[in-house]
Order: structure tokens, then sequence, then C-alpha cells
């Protein structure tokens, strides 16, 4: 019976570990790896969602928001690639690894905007958990891009997450991020970035961080002795740029360093990649006695780099079409070895159209037509139309407001149709731009001066025509037969008074008439004029 007991016993205890170990490893634990199967995981995060919708909370994020429905390639050290997405959280999970040491890079679909970190080191057959792939991650591989294209093969992938960013660095690189740009197109970050990789990999073993870690750049080359040391020298330049009066200036980074090379003439092999100062200037050396050539290998966006003559001086000379320069060094160095950095001129195309009468459909000539930005109220440029009505832009590719300043308002008293026109310009010419300009229809008021009780008519009377606000508009003196016109009158409401008249006459009546014209022209507007004998009676009631 006691065997019993203890056997029952046994076998509960045998079941509860097994119950409490599958609760802890199906909630807590993570899943091993199968044999054979390398997994990476992590997660990507923002410094904010401002360029996304359709984030999770994730509550394992330390700082910043998660980066849903990003495409993540990891770039492994053999060059072998491989390819996920993040969910709602942005986190990510990918096997098949095969390399020690990859690179994340994380995309917002349909953008160049990337968040990039360095992973290492990746344990085979295991679940490696990356962490956080941030802005911070983000410096650091920024940080080994820019030296790897200064140091070549010495910079290596595993020493990514022992670059330390500088603060500058950091708030720049989170800056681009916030305002959804790629931080490695920034300018500033570009620059900061190179400053930060010279002083890690400007020497033999410049500081890496991560616990004082040692960073070799390459063995140091020996140098066989030999009876007669050999000359070297310097090859030395300046980038030019034009300021906004047009004079030529020392190019100052704002857009970005220019990254330049030096190779031998010979057989084109590699010498040095530098980047130029901040005051536009840059420096081979040493260089021993040779023929080399410098050639232009990264530019800012939107500019174009040509070589500038060595036979006048560097703010007088005009900038040939070359964009490398031949150097052949004797005894002595080379400097004056200058390029000028100029905006690619934007191809340009005409926006024309024509101003014409609405009624004949002839141009009409004369007429001030302006161009206006976008906005609409920012002007660009104004002509006149010519005889037949005709007028002409010529602009780069971009959005344009046209409108119809100026023009015979007595003539064209209904306006323009249309008021304005949005135009687009994108690879070719725009014509077709057609404005109306309108008359609206005018109306006449006619009538006569008689002898009061009779239809005689009075010459020699004044009448005028007033606004509503009594301005006066037309004056008109009766003929023989009395008669008055007025001409050419809009739509609109009118005062009519005789205000002179023979002496012959005492009044008129009445003294004012008021003519509403609608749609018709306006007759029958008589003025009695009561002669000076005329007798009044008074009849009493």
């Amino acid at each position: 019976m006691l065997r019993k007991q203890y056997l029952f016993i046994l076998v509960s205890l045998i079941m509860l570990v097994t119950f409490l170990s599958g609760c802890i490893g199906g909630q807590f634990g993570s899943p091993s790896a199968t044999k054979g199967d390398t997994v990476i995981k992590g997660r990507v995060v923002m410094p904010e969602n401002n360029c996304y919708t359709g984030a999770c909370d994730n509550p394992a994020i330390t700082e910043g928001e998660p980066l849903p429905n990003a495409n993540v390639i990891l770039v492994g050290s053999s060059g072998k690639n491989l390819y996920t997405t993040t969910d709602c959280k942005g986190e990510y999970s990918i096997s098949g690894a095969e390399d020690s040491c990859y690179i994340l890079y994380a995309n917002i679909q349909d953008t160049e905007m990337w968040v990039k970190k360095g992973i290492y080191p990746v344990e085979q057959d295991k679940i490696n958990d990356a962490g956080e792939a941030n802005y911070y991650t983000t410096a650091q591989v920024i940080i080994y891009e820019v030296a790897k294209q200064l140091f070549g093969d010495a910079v290596t992938c595993d020493i990514i997450g022992d670059l330390i960013p500088t603060e500058a660095l950091l708030d720049a690189v989170k800056e681009a991020l916030v305002d959804c740009r790629d931080a490695q197109q920034d300018g500033d970050v570009r620059k900061l970035a190179t400053l930060v990789a010279k002083s890690i990999f400007g020497s033999p073993s410049g500081g890496g961080g991560g616990g004082g870690t040692t960073i070799i750049v390459g063995p140091t080359p020996t140098i066989n002795p030999s009876p007669t040391p050999t000359t070297l020298y310097k090859i030395t330049g300046t980038v030019y740029m034009r300021n906004e009066e047009g004079q030529m200036v020392p190019y100052d980074n704002s857009k970005g360093p220019i990254g330049l090379r030096l190779v031998k003439k010979v057989d084109s092999s590699k010498i040095e990649d530098i980047f130029t100062q901040d005051n536009g200037t840059f420096e081979f050396s040493p260089v021993p006695a040779g023929e080399y050539v410098i050639e232009v290998i990264s530019v800012p966006e939107g500019f174009d780099i040509t070589v500038l003559p060595k036979s006048k001086a560097a703010t007088k000379a005009k900038a040939t079409s070359d964009t490398v320069i031949e150097v052949v060094i004797v005894n002595a160095d080379s400097p004056g070895n200058n390029f000028l950095l100029e905006p690619v001129k934007p191809e340009t195309y005409k926006i024309q159209g024509r101003v014409l009468d609405k009624e004949t459909d002839k141009g009409v000539n004369g007429v001030v037509v302006s161009l206006y930005k976008k906005d609409g109220t920012t002007l660009l440029k104004s002509v006149s139309t010519g005889p037949n009505g005709g007028f002409s832009f010529t602009r780069k590719a971009g959005k344009y407001v046209i409108k119809v300043d100026t023009y015979d308002t007595s003539v064209y008293t209904g306006g323009v149709d249309p008021e304005q026109r949005l135009v687009e310009v994108v690879n070719s010419d725009v014509a077709g731009q057609v404005f109306y300009l309108l008359k609206n229809p005018v109306y006449s008021i006619q009538g006569q001066v008689v002898v009061k009780g009779t239809t005689t008519g009075i010459n020699g009377a004044k009448v005028t025509l007033y606004n509503t606000n009594w301005d006066t508009l037309a004056n008109d003196t009766s003929e023989g037969n009395g008669q008055y016109r007025f001409e050419n009158l809009v739509a609109g409401t009118y005062y009519l008074k005789v205000n002179q008249y023979p002496e012959a006459y005492k009044a008129v009546e009445p003294e004012v008439r008021t003519v509403n014209i609608v749609s018709d022209n306006i007759t029958g507007q008589k003025f009695e004029l009561v002669p000076q004998d005329a007798k009044t009676y008074f009849v009493d009631g």
C-alpha cells in the first residue's frame, strides 16, 4: 500500500514538472532553432511615426515608435542577402542565416528612407535576438559606410556595434528620420559621419568604444631600407562655386563634401580617396613623382563639377568641359588643381497661349498677361500680347498660374474667362492656354423735352445722366424736336435730370426720373417745361 502511495506521488510530480515546463517554455521562453537553421529576429524603430500608419503598441521598444510593414534586407558579409518584412509591432524574424555578420536595412515601402543596424555575432543553429534597429544604430552603420569608402576592405562589418556616434551626428540622423528623409543623403549627416570615421580610423588604433576595443585598420606596410630616400610631394586644389553675385568663392561643403580619387595614369590603380574640407580645399599626400589623374567620385545631388584651367587665377577662369585633372609630378608639389561646382541647369520649356475677343474670336493686342508661382501671388514675369493676341513664357518644369492682369475695361466690361489658369510643366512645351475677354450687353435711354401739355419739342435743354451715387455719367442737349439720348449703358439703375433749359420756361416736370435698365433699351423718358407766362389756378375746395 505504501509503495502504491509513493508511486502515485512520483507520477504526480513528473506530471506537474512537465506541465510547468510547457507553460514556461510556451509563454515566456523562445523556441529553440532546429539543427542547421539559424534565425535572426529583432525590432525596427523610428523616432516618431510621422511617415507611416498602421503601427501597433510594442512594450518591448525602449524609445520611439515601431516601424510596421517595412521591407527588411539583411546583407551578409559573404554577399548573401535575406529578405522579410516587419509586422505592425515593427518586429521581424528570418531564418536561413549563414554568415556571422549582417547589416540590416529597413525602409518604409515606396520610400527611400532607411533604418540600419549592424548585427554581430550571429551564432549558428540558434535564434539570435538582434534587438532594436533605430536612429542610433543607423548612425553607426553610416559611420561604417563612410569609413568603408575611405579605408576600403580594412573596415569590416563586425566592428559596427563598437562605433560610437557623436551627439551632433545622432541629432542630425534623428532629425532626418523625423522629417521622413533618408539620413544617408543628408549633407550634415555625411559630413559629421566623415569626421567621426576619420577620428576613429585615422590611426591604426582608433578608439571604437565597446569597452576599449582596438580597431586595426590594416597592417603597417614594411618599407625596405633604401640608400636613396624617395622624395614625396603634395597634390592640392580647391573646389569653387558661384555666390549670389556670380563671383567664384571656395565651396563650403554646405551641400555635402565632394569625393575625389587619385589614380595612377598608367593603369588607373587607386592611390587614395578623400573629401573636400569645409573651405573647399583638398590634398593628396604624400605622393611620389609620377603621372596621376584626379577623378571626381561624388558630388551633391543636382550639381555638376568641371575643371578650372590653371592658366588663370581660379576666380577669373572659365570652366572647361573636362571632369578629370591630369597631374605630372617631376620634382615639385602640384598646387592649383581646381574644380567648379555648379547647379545642374534645368531644361526649360515654353508656356504659350492667346487672349481672344469672345464675340469675334480674334486676338486682342496689348493685353498684359502675367505668370505667377503656383501660389498665384508671387509674380515671375509679365508680357504683352502681340497683334494676334499671343503670349509666351519660358520656364523650367513646375506648376504655375497664368492671369490676364491688364486690358481695356472700357471695351471689355464683362471681365476675363477664365480668371486664371493653373499650368503644370513636366517635360515638354505647354500650349493652348486661351483667355477670353467679354463685352457685357449695352443699352440706351431715349426721351424728349416738350412744352407742358403739348407734344412740341424744346431745343437746347441740357439733360444729365447720373448713377445711384449721383455721380455725373454723361450730358446731352435736346435737339429741335426735343429728343435726347444716352448710349452704351450696362444694366442698372440711373437718374435723369434737366439741369438747364431756355429762359422762356420756368420749371420742369418731373424734376428727376429714375430709370432701371434690365435687358432692353429704355424709351419715352419725357420731361415737360412750364412756360414763363403760364398761369397758375387754384381751385378752392
